[in-house]
């Protein structure tokens, strides 16, 4: 299977669940690609932050009804190539509740979870795999999962 190049995905938030597999060591060539899905539960308590003044604020009207996370902007950007895969922590010089994740992979195999829970990875080649689910920094431990030729795998995670 050629490389498509490292992939990338930044996690800001606490809902989203990133999924790593592994390839596996022996892969059928005629064998139809199958699916890998299921639903995370977050048995944590999330505790509501109390927002935090902005400078936009500052004479402002009232409260919005905008979620803070929909109004989250750098103002300027800049690209940058991962060439290797890892996770890359960013913290912000001034603001110590500012922070994010981003994660290379090496492969295309990985999902974001909706807002229910649940993830699907696409296209996977039959074989043996371990998962994992990668929730704001706590890996779960790799769950074993075989996709069969063609069909779907359910694998669900509870982390806490």
């Amino acid at each position: 299977m050629p490389s498509l190049g490292p992939s990338v995905y930044i996690l800001f938030f606490v809902s989203f669940v990133s999924f790593v597999l592994m390839r596996p060591s022996n892969q059928l060539a005629a064998a139809r690609n199958g699916v890998i899905r299921g639903r995370v539960e977050l048995r944590r308590v999330s505790v509501q932050a109390e927002r935090r003044p902005g400078v936009s604020d500052l004479g402002a009207p009232p409260a919005r009804d905008v979620d803070d996370r929909l109004r989250s902007v750098a103002g300027h950007s800049k690209s940058i190539r991962f060439d290797r895969p890892g996770i890359v922590r960013v913290f912000c010089d001034i603001h110590s509740h500012m922070s994010a994740f981003i994660l290379v992979f090496g492969h295309p195999y990985f999902a974001v979870t909706d807002t229910q829970g649940r993830y699907h990875i696409d296209n996977v080649p039959p074989g043996s795999y371990g998962v994992i689910a990668w929730n704001e920094g706590n890996p779960s431990d790799a769950k074993p999962v075989t996709v069969p030729d063609g069909a779907a795998a359910e694998l669900d995670f509870a982390l806490r």
